[in-house]
């Protein structure tokens, strides 16, 4: 550090002496070099003082709040800064995001408008400087197209819709890919509900376009009886106690509103797929699976599946209801069953990509302890969900 600039600090718990540093330090403008546990504390020396949290800079000898000028100003010049990223665990959008926060606040209080013809504009070349000091860093992922561009070049845009705020170039945005997956799975089956969950997660977190053409594979017609409910109970408490985040429940309703049949659910889907496409179609799938598994809603009545397809953005209510009532959805249901004896599809859930690659209740590694028919229990050792991501990958190079 040069001279102090610290006036303040926020701590967790103790540090009294520490305050009492900060405060002198900043009161006499000297160098934090003098105080050799100030330098120890802020690079994660000890421990026993408590944690700090939050400091406030301020230029020795600055009035007002105004952070234009109580803000030291950037160097003249920058030797050399450089950050490194270790890819394990990250994402490509884990390094962008953490140098727009570190580049965010500094950003916005010196020249955080791009409009240089506003009367109020401040100084662009004050923010480029501190812009530049903060990051100078270059870009390799290929989907990027960078070009060798930096982090200033990166940040040095404005946000589309988001005035005042920086963003990336249009050239530097990520292009959302448009990905299609084929799913066979009833909506009864807790394994389908939570691979499924998974995929839309992965999606959603990559920024791909997803659209799951779902195909059924009615387990009551195959098995020749109702899915029993002492088998989806026993899954969804392993699946659950496993990945909370699903917000799964046992079932809450009565035990007569539980439901019999997922025909009708299944026959809406695809009812939807004809009227509203395959993002209709796939909204609807994973709102019928929020109310079985977490709402404990009876699927199995139209009237129920009506006001489910009611909240779904993407799906004409109104037309769905014509739609069933004039017996859309079961015959197509009927023909995937058929399909679905072949042994190419093994079971629910299965996924295929367009070049025929499969995969079957992936990421899981689960197992009973005797035939549930006898009294046993699942147990579901491990679920990983990097599938997901190869899975997409695989769809969109398909």
């Amino acid at each position: 550090m040069t001279e102090s600039t610290t006036t303040g600090v926020h701590r967790v718990s103790g540090a009294r002496d520490l305050v009492r540093v900060l405060r002198t330090t900043a009161r006499e403008g000297r160098s934090v070099a003098v105080h050799p546990d100030l330098w120890w504390a802020h690079t994660g020396g000890g421990g026993g003082f408590g944690v700090l949290v939050r400091c406030w800079f301020r230029s020795p000898g600055a009035t007002g709040g105004d952070p234009t000028t109580a803000l030291p100003g950037p160097p003249a010049a920058l030797l050399r800064g450089s950050v490194l990223f270790l890819r394990t665990g990250f994402d490509r959008d884990c390094p962008r995001a953490s140098a727009r926060n570190q580049a965010a606040w500094p950003a916005e209080h010196i020249g955080g408008r791009t409009n240089t013809d506003a009367p109020d504009a401040p100084d662009v070349a004050k923010r480029d400087s501190l812009l530049r000091a903060v990051f100078l860093c270059g870009w390799t992922d290929p989907e990027w197209n960078t070009s060798g561009s930096t982090w200033h070049d990166l940040f040095h845009n404005q946000a589309p819709g988001r005035p005042g705020r920086l963003g990336p170039p249009r050239s530097l945005r990520r292009t959302v890919m448009t990905v299609t997956i084929t799913t066979w799975s009833d909506i009864g089956c807790p394994w389908a509900a939570l691979a499924l969950h998974t995929l839309r997660a992965a999606a959603d977190r990559r920024g791909d376009d997803l659209l799951i053409d779902h195909r059924a594979f009615p387990l009551e017609l195959f098995n020749r009886i109702p899915t029993p409910k002492y088998i989806v109970d026993a899954e969804v408490v392993v699946i659950a106690a496993l990945r909370p985040e699903l917000g799964w429940r046992r079932w809450s309703g009565p035990e007569w509103t539980y439901p019999v049949t997922t025909l009708p659910a299944l026959e809406a889907v695809q009812a939807v797929k004809a009227v509203d496409g395959l993002r209709g179609s796939d909204e609807l799938d994973a709102a019928l699976r929020v109310a079985f598994y977490t709402e404990g809603r009876c699927i199995s009545v139209h009237s129920e599946i009506l006001d489910v397809a009611e909240a779904c953005p993407h799906v004409d209510a109104e037309a769905l209801a014509k739609a069933l009532a004039a017996g859309s959805g079961r015959a197509e249901v009927y023909e995937q069953w058929e399909e679905a004896k072949t042994p190419a599809v093994q079971g629910s859930p299965h996924f295929f990509t367009g070049d025929g690659f499969r995969l079957h209740n992936p990421g899981v590694v689960a197992s009973w302890s005797a035939s549930p028919l006898h009294g046993g229990f699942p147990r579901l050792e491990s679920y990983s969900t990097e599938w997901a991501d190869d899975l997409l990958d695989r769809a969109a190079s398909s």
